[in-house]
């Protein structure tokens, strides 16, 4: 059957337009709809689009047509959401708005036992977003030639070189191909098992699979230096698309990819799945020398600054200088006063700068030590009491005997407190106060440990140094940005919260954690909890090199395996570890870990922590101890990626009765 309109020239740019406004517009979508179906020869066209929820039209040719709204439904929502990089989920319902050419809106229905034999889906792009997808149909086999295709090119961003994306009934393996080939990155479908339908050029490169034969995941993870297997054991797992996840490979020099999993259920019966590689190795060695160049200039303007600030101090020197009898006056002392303020805040700026790169990628040790903290106190603010007074602000300082002692690093919170108490000094009108004050904290913080973990650690001990003002408060954005996850590293701009973001990073380095009371009505309070002993110390340094190296596994594509081994105080931990199976290191500190490496960390006489990197997947993870102890386990991603997760489902599969191990005759 051949199509009302043929012609080799490509749909105007005036269609894309017409579509775009009949948006909303239901007297209008359906002959939008129906000038479509005219010009492709086909008998079901639909559009799906997002505004604030997702909407779909529907045209068929007739009412017995009906029966195919939700196979089109499902082809239009999963290619709408690999475009929109899976960012549709979190809609409300969509909206469905259903034409006949003959009978006007209805509701779906009707019969038949025909299928759709063919048909493209187009995405319709406005300037660099996808505002929609496209689809046409037809119940007839081969009812769209190339050219037929071709007359709706426009719809789609020519800027980007981007083709539409096809996919034909009866050719499948052969169209999804020729869409592979067109995109600019490396691309793979990918069957609901994990086996490879197809891939181009690109994602052949750059997996190292140009002379090797690799039928799934787990092949093509075997030839690269690229842990793929390791995101699709994720996806897999979760079944949700995964966008623009950072894969770092094992090798040398170091190479990293950006990979987005895509769930294409529905499209095609051969494929489940899309996976979209880019190499950002180049990226990332720019980012760091700009980064690396940006902290070079800030520290060189320091010299010129100090200069400059000291010349104009002379100079105001020696206008204040004149002679009153002549009635000298040789400078404006308020430009001067001016000028040297504005000295002082770029000052502060670039100090700014360089605190920031420095808090990044700084690998000075710390020395954590025992600090008299009323002595360390009173040496820092002594510097502030004098503006405090002239501005009338009322200053106190209050510890409580069980503090008189803490465990940081002196240099390091010298920094946070002069940071927190310059910001204080800023948004605190005359007359009003600062004050910090010094006590114990019963328990351990939430954000430093999981409470179920915190609560077998009886001997953990922590103190909490409040810096509270009556100023202007502190902004809810920036409040929230410094409250975020601990693991969080969120770019920001040197005015906005800055001085938080480094003494966050500073505090956290010593086992500690930094927090903003949200819940002040008037004013702010800024809370450093430390530990007290070292003991503290020791426990959270460990817990976080555990965090760090869930995260490393993560990076590299790897699911791991975490385990809450809990035993008797009188076996040594080396006996616990001759049981595990492979035999983990006890306590390291700066090992890599291997493809099958595992760690293990005491954190007390009773209870520690361990580590299995696993890069071909985690078959049984209570197979991990043979030995007199009790195991909880939980494996990434399957219980997410974060060890506070994975820790404490770890902990409620040792209490889970029946279906707990038991280890030689104990119960786990």
């Amino acid at each position: 059957m051949a199509c009302s309109l043929r012609s080799d020239k490509r749909m105007d740019e005036s269609l894309k337009k017409r579509i775009l406004a009949a948006i909303g517009d239901d007297s209008v979508m359906p002959a939008v709809l129906s000038g479509l179906m005219e010009r492709a020869g086909a008998e079901l066209c639909a559009l799906i689009t997002a505004r604030e929820t997702e909407l779909i039209y529907v045209m068929a040719e007739s009412r017995d047509l009906a029966h195919h709204v939700s196979e089109i439904r499902e082809k239009l929502k999963n290619t709408y959401r690999m475009f929109a990089h899976g960012r549709t989920c979190s809609r409300p319902a969509a909206i469905e708005k259903i034409f006949f050419r003959r009978n006007g809106i209805t509701g779906a229905g009707g019969s038949g036992d025909s299928r759709i034999e063919s048909y493209f889906l187009v995405p319709v792009a406005h300037g660099p977003r996808v505002s929609g997808v496209l689809f046409v149909g037809s119940v007839r086999k081969e009812a769209f030639a190339r050219r037929d295709i071709a007359l709706f090119h426009d719809l789609a961003d020519d800027r980007d070189e981007r083709t539409p994306l096809v996919f034909q009934i009866g050719a499948g393996t052969e169209m999804l191909g020729r869409f592979l080939d067109a995109l600019p990155a490396g691309g793979a479908l990918f069957a609901p098992d994990g086996r490879l339908v197809s891939a181009n050029r690109i994602f052949r490169e750059l997996m190292s699979m140009e002379d090797a034969r690799a039928a799934n995941v787990r092949d093509i993870a075997r030839n690269s230096c690229f842990n793929l297997h390791g995101i699709w054991e994720e996806f897999n797992i979760l079944q949700s698309s995964i966008v623009d996840r950072e894969l770092e490979g094992s090798c040398v020099p170091e190479r990293y990819l950006t990979v987005s999993w895509v769930l294409l259920d529905s499209i095609s019966p051969e494929v489940g799945s899309l996976a979209l590689l880019r190499e950002i190795t180049s990226q990332r060695e720019q980012a760091e020398a700009r980064e690396e160049d940006i902290a070079i200039v800030a520290h060189e303007l320091r010299t010129p600054l100090a200069a400059l600030k000291a010349s104009l101090a002379i100079v105001q020197g020696a206008g204040e200088a004149g002679d009153p009898e002549a009635g000298e006056r040789r400078t404006g002392p308020d430009f001067l006063t001016n000028a040297v303020r504005t000295v002082d805040r770029l000052g502060r700026l670039v100090d700014g700068l360089v605190d920031a790169s420095s808090a990044r990628i700084d690998e000075r040790p710390f020395k954590i030590e025992s600090i008299d903290t009323i002595r360390f106190l009173e040496e820092i603010t002594a510097l502030f009491l004098r503006p405090l007074e002239k501005r009338g602000i009322d200053f106190s300082v209050d510890v409580d005997d069980a503090c008189r002692a803490l465990m940081f690093d002196r240099d390091r919170i010298e920094q946070v407190i002069h940071n927190l108490l310059a910001n204080s000094m800023k948004h605190v009108p005359a007359g009003g106060r600062i004050s910090i004050s010094v006590r114990p904290v019963a328990g351990c913080p939430a954000r430093i440990l999981p409470a179920g973990l915190a609560d077998r650690l009886s001997a953990i001990a922590f103190a909490d140094i409040a810096v509270r003002d009556s100023g202007s408060g502190i902004p809810r954005e920036i409040a929230a940005m410094s409250n975020a996850a601990e693991t969080a590293e969120r770019p920001v701009r040197a005015s906005r919260g800055l001085g938080l973001v480094i003494a966050k990073r500073l505090v956290r380095m010593q086992g500690g954690s930094l927090v903003i009371d949200e819940r002040v009505e008037q004013g702010s309070a800024v809370h450093l909890y430390l530990p007290v002993d070292r003991n503290t110390v020791r426990i959270v340094k460990r817990y976080r090199l555990m965090q760090m190296k869930v995260d490393e596994l993560a990076a590299r594509g790897y699911p791991a395996a975490v385990y809450v081994v809990v035993k008797d105080a009188a076996m040594p931990w080396d006996e616990v570890a001759e049981g595990c199976r492979p035999a983990p290191v006890i306590n390291p500190e700066a090992r890599e870990m291997g493809d099958h490496s595992a760690f293990l960390w005491s954190l007390s006489d009773r209870i520690g922590l361990a580590l299995v990197a696993h890069a071909d997947g985690v078959e049984d993870p209570a197979a991990f101890l043979d030995g007199e102890a009790r195991i909880g386990w939980a494996v990434s991603p399957r219980e997410g990626v974060d060890l506070r997760d994975l820790v404490s489902a770890a902990l409620e599969r040792i209490h889970e009765g029946p279906t707990a191990r038991t280890l030689k005759g104990v119960a786990g």
